[in-house]
């Protein structure tokens, strides 16, 4: 049983190109979970870690079983099925659902900085999310925008109480670089980290320099202009955290505008 689910694995993880590791982080497994089984030393999975390794293989618990070859789910573990059940399961390569969980990391604020051990780093909220089939190995998180430092934005703006879905930078390995006009999440930290800002900007690249601009109708939101390296002259340290790639506004059901 126990090759029969690294073979699977393996397979899952060659289809998608995705690499073990973000992608065991992302669905909320230890970092080597994948790679243990694809290596041997992992040989089953139980309870809730079966639905959080179907979730890194961008499937549904159902179609793990299925992609499994010969095997059931009981008891939390999976086992080899009958073999009177092999006629029931269909052929065929398994289709990832359109429909992928994304984390919400938390809140993205323009001017608000706040002390790592302050902030709920154990929140595990997950929303389901259109799947990005432009970036189907890099890990989908999610962001609510405070404040109005983007509701300028063009063609869409961001207002307060916006929700945007991205792809997280680091996954994507170098394999998008940062462009003129990306909307982003980035991350400011002071006091050697002790401290640290997400907020949303819109890159502009001028020569070698890299500027990230708040579309603000409130001009007190300022630009965060850094060298090539990243490194801010005035001692912060700032990186790009994710790419936005769509957003959502709940719209309440009996709104009435201000009179």
């Amino acid at each position: 049983m126990a090759d029969e689910l690294k073979e699977a694995v393996a397979k899952r993880v060659e289809e998608l190109g995705i690499a073990p590791t973000p992608a065991a982080v992302g669905a909320g497994l230890e970092r080597n979970f994948i790679n243990d089984i694809l290596q041997g030393r992992k040989r089953s999975v139980r309870g809730d870690n079966f639905v959080k390794l179907a979730r890194a293989l961008q499937m549904t618990p159902a179609e793990l079983l299925e992609a499994t070859t010969l095997h059931s789910f009981k008891g939390g573990v999976v086992t080899p099925v009958k073999e009177e059940i092999r006629v029931t399961l269909s052929p065929g390569k398994p289709t990832p659902s359109p429909i992928a969980q994304a984390r919400v990391q938390g809140a993205a604020q323009a001017g608000t900085f706040h002390r790592v051990d302050e902030l709920e780093e154990d929140r595990d909220e997950w929303v389901n999310v259109p799947r990005d089939e432009e970036f189907p190995f890099a890990r989908q998180l999610v962001f609510d925008i405070r404040g109005d430092s983007m509701n300028k934005l063009e063609p869409v703006p961001l207002p307060d109480g916006s929700r945007v879905v991205t792809v997280a930078f680091e996954d994507l390995d170098n394999r998008v670089p940062l462009q003129d006009g990306m909307v982003v999440i980035v991350e400011q930290t002071l006091a050697d980290g002790q401290v640290r800002e997400w907020s949303c900007k819109q890159i502009e690249i001028h020569g070698e320099q890299v500027e990230f601009h708040p579309r603000s109708t409130n001009p007190r939101h300022k630009p965060i202009i850094i060298e090539p390296d990243l490194e801010a002259d005035d001692g912060r340290t700032v990186r790009v955290l994710a790419i936005v790639r769509g957003v959502t506004s709940a719209i309440p059901l009996a709104w009435k505008p201000r009179r």
